[in-house]
C-alpha cells in the first residue's frame, strides 16, 4: 500500500483512498444484504410452511370444534329443522377442513401424517354423512351421535399429532433462522472489523504518505532557518512531496556548496590570496550571484588599496632616501661650517691678540707702523675671508632651510599617505589590521620627521640671524680696518687715536668671538639635527621597506581571472 501511494500524486492518493473506502463499504453492505436475504428467505419459508400449516390446523381445529358442537346440538335437538341446520353446519365445516387439509399438504414436507389425517377425516366425513342420513329416522340417535363425537375426538388427536410435528418443524426453522441470524451478525461484525481495519490501514498509510513527508520537509526547512548543516531529506516518492524533496535536496546542496565556496574564498583572502576564484560560479544562480560578485569586489578593493599602499611605501622609501641623502649632505655641510668657524675663531683670536698688542704697543706705533700696516692688511685679508665664510655660512644655512622645508613637505605628504593607508586598511576590515598598524607607525615617523624639521628650521633661522649679526660686525670691523689703513700714515700723529681704536677693536673682536661661539653652537646643533634626520629617514625607509614586503606577499586581484554577470 505504501509503495502504491508513493507512486501516486496527492490528488490520486485522495482518489484511491476514496475508491478503497467505497469498495470496503460496498463489500460490507453487500455481505450484510446477502445475509439479510438468506434470513429473509428462511423467514418467508417459515411463514409459507409452518406458519401456514399452523394457521390451517387452527382453522381445522375450530371447524372440528364446530362439528363436535353441531353433533352435540343435534343430539339435543328434537325437530327436523334444527337437525337440518346442524347437519348443514357439519357439511360446511367438513368442506372447510378439506380445503385446509389441502393447504397443509402444500406447506408440509412430511405428507404421511397429513395423508393419515386426511383418510381419518374422510372416514369421519363418511361417517358423518351416514349419520346425517339416518340420524333423523334412527331410533338410536344418541348412540350414533356419540360415535360421531368419538370420531371427531380421534380427528382432534390426530390433528394434535400433526400440530406437534408442525410445531417441531417450526422450532427447527426458528432455530435455523436464529443460527442464520447469528451467522449474519457474526459475519457483519467480522466484515465490519475487517473493513475498519482495512480503512484504518488505508487512512494510516494515506496519512503517513502526507504527514511524514511534511514533517521531513519541516525539519529540513527548520535546519535551513537555523543555519545548521543541512541533512538529506529521505523522501523517495513520485508525488508532489517527492518533487519538493528533490528540489529541496538540490537547493540544500547548492546552498551548502555556496557557503563552503564563499568560506573557502574568504579563507584564501585571509591567507593573502586575493586572486582566488569560485570552484563553480555557475551554481551561484539568481541572487546568489551577487554574493560571489560582492566577494570579488571586496578582493578587488583590497587589492587596489594594496597597490596604493605599495606605491605609497615606494614613495615613502624614495622620499626617506632623499631625506637621508639631504641630511647627510647637511651634516657634512655643518661639519665644514664648524671647521670654518673654528678657523674663523682662531683668526679672530689672533686679531684680538693683535689688538691687545696694538694697545700695549701704542707708544711704539711709530716704530712698528710698517708692521701695523702689514697687520692691517692681513687683518683686511682675514676679514675678507671671514666675510666670505660668513656668506658661505649664510648660503649654506639657506640651503639647509630649503632642505628642512623639503623634509617637512615630505613628512606632510607621508602623513597624508599614511592617513589614506589607514583609511583603506580600516575599509579592509580584519585583513587590513596589520597594515593599519604599519600605516600608523609611518604616520608617527612622519610626525617625528616634521617635528625634527621644524626644530631644524628654528635652529637654522637662529643661525642665519646670528650669521647676519656676525656679518654686520665683520663689515664694521672691515670698515674699521680700512679706516685704520687709510689713516696709517697719520699713525705717528694719532697714536692716542690708534690706542683708542685698538681698544675698540679689542672690544669688537671680543663681541665677534662671542658671535662666533654662538654660530659654532648653532652649527653643532644643526649637525646633530641633521644626524637625527638622517637616522629618522633611514628608519622611515626601513618601515616603508617592511610595508612594501608585507604588501608584496599578497596575490592581488586579477580582473581577467574573474567574471560577474553585472560586469
Amino acid at each position: 500500500m505504501k509503495n502504491l501511494l508513493s507512486r501516486l500524486s496527492v490528488a490520486k492518493k485522495f482518489l484511491v483512498t476514496a475508491i478503497i473506502v467505497f469498495v470496503c463499504f460496498a463489500l460490507i453492505m453487500g455481505a450484510l444484504l446477502w445475509q439479510s436475504l438468506i434470513a429473509s428467505n428462511h423467514n418467508v419459508g417459515f411463514y409459507e410452511k409452518p406458519y401456514a400449516s399452523i394457521s390451517a390446523q387452527l382453522v381445522i381445529r375450530e371447524e372440528l370444534y364446530n362439528i363436535t358442537r353441531s353433533i352435540y346440538a343435534m343430539s339435543l335437538s328434537q325437530d327436523n329443522a334444527s337437525l337440518k341446520e346442524h347437519s348443514d353446519s357439519i357439511s360446511s365445516s367438513s368442506q372447510i377442513i378439506k380445503e385446509q387439509i389441502a393447504n397443509i399438504k402444500q406447506t408440509s414436507d412430511d405428507q404421511t401424517l397429513i395423508d393419515e389425517f386426511a383418510k381419518s377425516f374422510q372416514s369421519a366425513v363418511d361417517s358423518f354423512e351416514e349419520i346425517n342420513k339416518h340420524s333423523i329416522t334412527s331410533k338410536n340417535v344418541k348412540s350414533t351421535l356419540e360415535a360421531a363425537a368419538e370420531l371427531a375426538n380421534d380427528l382432534v388427536s390426530e390433528l394434535n399429532r400433526l400440530s406437534e410435528e408442525t410445531a417441531a418443524d417450526a422450532n427447527d426453522r426458528i432455530d435455523t433462522y436464529v443460527k442464520i441470524k447469528s451467522q449474519a451478525i457474526y459475519s457483519y461484525v467480522s466484515l465490519a472489523i475487517l473493513g475498519v481495519a482495512v480503512l484504518a490501514y488505508v487512512f494510516v498509510s494515506f496519512s503517513a504518505s502526507i504527514t511524514l513527508p511534511i514533517k521531513k520537509l519541516m525539519a529540513g526547512f527548520l535546519e535551513l532557518k537555523e543555519g545548521r548543516e543541512l541533512s538529506p531529506i529521505d523522501i523517495n516518492t513520485n508525488d508532489e512531496f517527492g518533487i519538493m524533496a528533490s528540489s529541496f535536496r538540490e537547493m540544500s546542496n547548492n546552498i551548502t556548496f555556496i557557503i563552503d565556496d564563499a568560506c573557502r574564498m574568504l579563507s584564501d583572502g585571509a591567507n593573502k590570496n586575493l586572486n582566488t576564484v569560485s570552484e563553480d560560479k555557475s551554481r551561484y544562480v539568481g541572487k546568489y550571484g551577487q554574493l560571489v560578485c560582492s566577494t570579488y569586489d571586496i578582493f578587488e578593493d583590497i587589492s587596489k588599496g594594496m597597490k596604493v599602499t605599495t606605491d605609497i611605501a615606494e614613495q615613502v622609501s624614495s622620499g626617506s632616501n632623499q631625506i637621508s641623502s639631504v641630511a647627510q649632505i647637511m651634516a657634512q655641510g655643518t661639519t665644514e661650517q664648524a671647521s670654518a668657524i673654528e678657523e674663523l675663531s682662531a683668526n679672530v683670536s689672533n686679531i684680538a691678540e693683535l689688538s691687545r698688542a696694538n694697545a700695549e704697543q701704542a707708544a711704539k706705533a711709530n716704530a712698528l707702523s710698517i708692521e701695523s700696516a702689514q697687520g692691517i692688511e692681513e687683518s683686511n685679508s682675514f676679514m675678507a675671508q671671514m666675510l666670505e665664510a660668513m656668506n658661505e655660512i649664510t648660503t649654506t644655512s639657506r640651503e639647509i632651510s630649503n632642505i628642512v622645508k623639503a623634509i617637512d613637505d615630505i613628512a606632510f605628504q607621508t602623513n597624508i599617505l599614511a592617513l589614506n593607508a589607514a583609511v583603506e586598511a580600516a575599509r579592509a576590515g580584519a585583513a587590513g589590521k596589520g597594515f593599519a598598524v604599519v600605516a600608523d607607525e609611518v604616520r608617527n615617523l612622519a610626525g617625528k620627521s616634521a617635528e625634527a624639521a621644524k626644530s631644524t628650521t628654528v635652529l637654522v633661522d637662529s643661525t642665519v640671524a646670528a650669521i647676519s649679526s656676525g656679518t654686520k660686525i665683520a663689515e664694521e670691523t672691515a670698515k674699521s680696518l680700512r679706516f685704520v689703513g687709510e689713516r696709517s700714515a697719520l699713525v705717528d700723529n694719532a697714536i692716542s687715536s690708534i690706542a683708542e681704536a685698538s681698544e675698540n677693536q679689542a672690544v669688537a673682536t671680543s663681541q665677534v668671538l662671542d658671535g662666533i661661539d654662538q654660530v659654532s653652537i648653532v652649527v653643532q646643533t644643526n649637525s646633530a639635527t641633521a644626524e637625527e634626520s638622517a637616522a629618522a629617514a633611514e628608519e622611515l625607509a626601513a618601515q616603508a621597506k617592511t610595508l612594501s614586503e608585507l604588501t608584496s606577499q599578497y596575490n592581488l586581484y586579477d580582473p581577467a581571472a574573474h567574471s560577474c554577470g553585472n560586469e
